[in-house]
């Protein structure tokens, strides 16, 4: 059994009235597994996408995963919840003046990046979720924050795939 919801919705937070964001407010969802044999509940703090359920179903239902699906069986992780997971989860949204943003969540950071319609970056957001879990200030600009966006840039552009499991192959859609 597999129960999940609807990201969240924005009540003035960000002076926004929405949903459609990608603030951590609108991308987390809720999200429980109860798999055969696993009795005991356990919890995580790993990252995980909702991408991830479909080769997880299909592993727990002993049916082969196509090689088109781009999620990561989560078995390994309801095994042992303490293992270490991706490296980063990632969202993407259109904003009303025609830029793309990507958003990627690490275990400390959310970094998006907003680029236009001519495929030049317009704009870059950073938030330390340690020291600012509701994405209040933006640390893209910041001089001691320059060597993070470097390497947050890099793993974005480096994308889902390398963000994987290591050693993952079910499910990884290569």
């Amino acid at each position: 059994m597999v129960f999940w919801g609807d990201h969240g919705w924005h009540l003035g937070e960000h002076g926004t009235w929405a949903k459609m964001t990608l603030f951590e407010w609108a991308t987390r969802v809720p999200l429980l597994i109860a798999a055969p044999g696993r009795s005991q509940p356990s919890r995580t703090e790993s990252l995980v996408e909702l991408v991830d359920l479909y080769p997880t179903l299909c592993r727990l239902a002993g049916l082969p995963v196509p090689k088109h699906v781009e999620g990561s069986d989560l078995v390994p992780l309801l095994n042992d919840p303490e293992r270490s997971w991706k490296r980063a989860a990632f969202s993407h949204f259109p904003r009303h003046d025609h830029s793309l943003g990507q958003s990627m969540r690490t275990d400390r950071y959310r970094y998006t990046e907003w680029v236009g319609l001519d495929g030049h970056l317009k704009g870059t957001e950073l938030y330390d979720h340690a020291a600012d879990p509701l994405e209040l200030v933006n640390l893209a600009a910041s001089p001691t924050s320059a060597r993070t966006v470097q390497q947050l840039a890099r793993q974005m552009k480096a994308g889902w795939r390398a963000a994987r499991p290591s050693g993952e192959g079910i499910g990884a859609g290569d």
